[in-house]
């Protein structure tokens, strides 16, 4: 890849919010950030690339990725013989990799992930990061920045807040005892030492993992806490019919229900996958901001 960092490029087309334009000039410092784009705004003095044959557009955003899964691709036997059950069976696949990764491994890992990213055109990356522990409580998480970093690609860290194995308080498996924040004061020390090593390239964010794996006074006190900070919090929410299940067994309310009722959700609030939301729910959601 081409260091434009201290020029001024111009490609036959480049987007500039509504369509491709021609004759468009870009200026990058010598830190690879633009700070300058129109036309005809090369100097004498500039260093001036032109990219012909090609357009340019802003970097691609990647909202919501789970990077160290990259460590299992190729090995995940999920079953054929019910469409069903394969998140379930792919679930198991995913715990058995983290039972037996390593810091180094996740770091390889990651780092791959981020480098295929950028090859692909996505410059900043949503990492739903629930993977926190090694042999130290909360050591992945400055693996992920370190990753990133070392990749070159922009990160918001989506802190991830799980505590438990299921609504219906099921035995925690050995491989999400590497996820869970045993209390939320735990979890907003760790935050706060994350953000006084960030770069200028990482900020953090809030998720809770889903209404599975999260109490609902944690999930409604996380809310609370992202809103007063103006921070973005993301949520698995009813990717699996099963969870809607648990929900209206133990709560007596799906997951979109419980948010709209209880969270007043807004702009901030990011619903993942919602994979089997019915749609007068996500139009609901919709015009929440969320």
């Amino acid at each position: 890849m081409s260091d434009f960092r201290g020029c001024v490029l111009e490609a036959d087309l480049t987007w500039t919010g509504e369509c491709f334009e021609s004759d468009v000039q870009i200026r990058c410092d010598k830190d690879g950030r633009i700070t300058e784009v129109g036309q005809d705004i090369a100097q004498k003095s500039d260093k001036l690339v032109r990219l012909p044959d090609q357009a340019l557009l802003p970097g691609f955003v990647s909202a919501h990725s789970h990077a160290f899964h990259r460590g299992m691709r190729g090995s995940s036997h999920i079953g054929t013989d019910n469409a069903a059950n394969s998140f379930w069976c792919w679930r198991q696949d995913m715990f058995q990799t983290v039972e037996t990764m390593t810091a180094n491994a996740l770091f390889d890992v990651c780092r791959q992930t981020f480098s295929e990213m950028l090859a692909a055109g996505i410059t900043t990356v949503g990492d739903f990061h629930y993977f926190h522990h090694g042999e130290n409580k909360y050591e992945f998480d400055k693996v992920m920045l370190k990753a990133a970093k070392s990749a070159g690609i922009r990160i918001v860290l989506l802190e991830t807040y799980y505590k438990q194995a299921g609504l219906l308080q099921q035995e925690l498996a050995p491989a999400q005892t590497r996820f869970v924040s045993t209390s939320l004061n735990e979890f907003w020390h760790n935050f706060a030492e994350l953000q006084n090593g960030l770069e200028p390239t990482q900020t953090l964010g809030i998720a809770a993992h889903s209404i599975r794996a999260v109490p609902t006074e944690d999930i409604k006190a996380l809310w609370q806490e992202a809103k007063r900070r103006a921070i973005p919090f993301h949520m698995h929410m009813e990717e699996q019919p099963l969870e809607i299940k648990d929900a209206l067994d133990a709560l007596g309310t799906t997951p979109t229900d419980f948010v709209l009722q209880h969270l007043a959700p807004n702009e901030l609030f990011t619903s993942v996958h919602a994979t089997y939301t019915p749609n007068d729910k996500l139009t609901h959601l919709f015009t929440t901001g969320a």
